[in-house]
C-alpha cells in the first residue's frame, strides 16, 4: 500500500512538472518514468526468482544483468528527468549506458560494503558467485567467510568489477 501511495505521489509530481514544462516535456517525462519503472520491476522480479530458485543457477554475468535491470533504471529516471526538464531533450545517447554502468557499480559496491549482513541474512549477492565454485561452509561466521573470500580473491575481483563499471560510466559521460 505504501508503494502504491508513493507511485501516486510520483504521478502527481510528473503532472505538475509537465504542466510547468509544457505538454511535450510532460509526455517525455511520463514515457521515461513508465519505461524505467517497467525495467526496474523486471529486474526486481529476476532477483526474486533468483532468491527463490537459488543462486547456484546463475553466474556472475547473469547477476550483473539483474543488477543492470533493477538499479540502472532508477538512475536513468532521475537523470533523464533532469535532462527533459533542463533542456527539453527526451534523452541523450550516453544516458542509458552511463546509468547501466553506474547501477551495476552501485550494486557491487553495496555487495562489498554489506557482505557480512548479506551473509547473515542469506541474501544472495555477487560475492559467492565470484568464488569460482567454492562455497563458504553453511553456518560460517563472518570472520571465516572474510578469510575465505580474501584467500579466493573474491573481494579483489568484486572491487575490480566495481572499478571497471566506474571507468565505463565516466567514459560514457564524456561522450
Amino acid at each position: 500500500n505504501v508503494g502504491d501511495f508513493l507511485l501516486g505521489l510520483g504521478y502527481r509530481l510528473l503532472a505538475r512538472a509537465g504542466a510547468l514544462a509544457g505538454p511535450e516535456a510532460g509526455c517525455a517525462l511520463l514515457a521515461l518514468m513508465a519505461e524505467t519503472h517497467l525495467r526496474l520491476a523486471e529486474g526486481q522480479g529476476a532477483e526474486l526468482a533468483w532468491r527463490r530458485d537459488g543462486p547456484g543457477r546463475l553466474g556472475p554475468r547473469d547477476l550483473v544483468r539483474i543488477y543492470a535491470l533493477k538499479t540502472a533504471p532508477a538512475f536513468q529516471a532521475a537523470l533523464g528527468a533532469g535532462l527533459v526538464l533542463g533542456s527539453g531533450a527526451a534523452g541523450a545517447p550516453w544516458l542509458e549506458p552511463f546509468c547501466r554502468h553506474l547501477g551495476v557499480g552501485f550494486q557491487i559496491r553495496n555487495d562489498l560494503e554489506g557482505w557480512q549482513a548479506d551473509l547473515a541474512g542469506g541474501r544472495p549477492t555477487l560475492l559467492p558467485l565470484l568464488a569460482e565454485g567454492r562455497a563458504v561452509p553453511a553456518g560460517a561466521d563472518a570472520g571465516l567467510a572474510g578469510r575465505l573470500y580474501t584467500e579466493w580473491g573474491v573481494f579483489e575481483r568484486a572491487a575490480g568489477l566495481r572499478d571497471r563499471c566506474r571507468a565505463r560510466a565516466l567514459e560514457e559521460a564524456r561522450r
